[in-house]
């Protein structure tokens, strides 16, 4: 059985790269959005934000906005 993975990332270079490794990791299926997270989440349950048993982030640290 497969985990089904979701990520968001704010630069569209970065998440091109993200699902290129998803697929040749076998993880095609993978949900990849471009987007800010914080701003703007992408992945909802209709009017809710989705919900996630884990969370990896990486956050923009480097970001001076």
């Amino acid at each position: 059985m497969k985990v089904p993975l979701y990520g968001q990332e704010k630069d569209s270079a970065n998440s091109g790269l993200a699902y290129m490794n998803m697929v040749l990791h076998n993880h095609a299926e993978a949900e990849i959005k471009q987007g800010n997270t914080l701003a703007n989440p992408l992945f909802k349950d209709g009017d809710s934000l989705k919900t996630f048993d884990y969370v990896v982030a990486n956050l923009p640290f480097s970001d001076k906005r």
